[in-house]
């Protein structure tokens, strides 16, 4: 099984979900790093907001990354 994280434009400070739970910009790692620590199955998908800079989006890969999930998705909008 694997978690879908969205990122949301939202003011200054885009906000996280997991798996439709909020989730602070500062815990998103150690979550990512509870949830996966006994699955072998460590992919995710992200999806972010078309208004997000991709640096957003970048740093919320790279902390996935640095808590073990091997592999993420990206996600897009509906046309």
């Amino acid at each position: 099984m694997w978690c879908n994280c969205t990122i949301r434009a939202w003011g200054r400070q885009p906000t996280l979900t997991i798996n439709q739970h909020d989730v602070a910009w500062d815990q998103f790692e150690a979550q990512i790093r509870k949830i996966y620590a006994g699955r072998a199955d460590k992919v995710a998908f992200l999806k972010g907001d078309p208004e997000l800079d991709f640096q957003c989006v970048a740093q919320a890969i790279d902390m996935s990354h640095n808590a073990g999930v091997e592999r993420v998705g990206l996600l897009g909008g509906k046309e």
